[in-house]
């Protein structure tokens, strides 16, 4: 099951790093969605973006909705643009991705355990609570 968030406004993001800079066109909102299989007491998603027409240098925060009892077990950057960046588990329900190379598709894999029996795949669900360009500027 995929969930989104919001539609939205253009912004241009000047994105820089050692030397010259270049324009980058951001839809913002960035929407996110997580398609996830369960299996057993454990469950993976696959977190998307969408809203990010350019590869460039992004940090976006995200916080993740799941059945009591059900825990964030790892996460791992995925999909064509985020494999160079960084994603780590902050707190109980929240993921953080850095990345230098990102732009709209594929981004994280994320493994649940502990999932309690019954659990059904809209039971979890991302949103995206920040996006950063690549100065550590918010802009959403």
């Amino acid at each position: 099951m995929k969930q989104a968030v919001l539609g939205g406004m253009m912004f241009l993001v000047t994105a820089c790093g050692g030397g010259g800079g270049a324009d980058v066109a951001v839809t913002v909102p960035v929407h996110a969605t997580m398609t996830t299989v369960v299996s057993g007491a454990t469950a993976v998603g696959t977190v998307s973006v969408s809203g990010l027409a350019t590869a460039a240098p992004y940090g976006l925060n995200f916080v993740v909705t799941m059945p009591a009892g059900a825990t964030l077990f790892t996460v791992g950057t995925s999909g064509a643009y985020a494999r160079s960046g960084l994603a780590s588990i902050a707190g109980t329900n929240s993921l953080i991705l850095a990345s230098s190379n990102l732009a709209s598709g594929e981004i994280l894999t994320v493994t649940f355990a502990n999932v309690p029996p019954g659990a059904q795949p809209g039971d979890f669900a991302v949103t995206l609570s920040a996006v950063y360009d690549g100065q550590g500027n918010p802009i959403q």
